[in-house]
């Protein structure tokens, strides 16, 4: 165990956001490229799925950087 005291919250999740943070980003930025993919398709209702799909996985990407924390 660690002798040092334990730090404030704050600077806690400063550093995990410093050293986790881009992967979440890429992470949340693949799967929104993953799923507008599927807007390609000729099917009216999976075009429809693959944006509205798309568009939550980078809403959630963008709540879990800046609203959550």
């Amino acid at each position: 165990l660690s002798h040092n005291p334990p730090a404030v919250p704050e600077k806690r999740m400063n550093r995990v956001l410093q050293e986790m943070g881009y992967l979440i980003l890429v992470s949340g930025l693949t799967s929104s490229i993953t799923f507008y993919s599927g807007y390609i398709s000729s099917i009216t209702a999976v075009r429809c799925y693959a944006v509205y799909l798309g568009s939550a996985s980078l809403i959630n990407t963008l709540f879990a950087l800046v609203w959550l924390p």
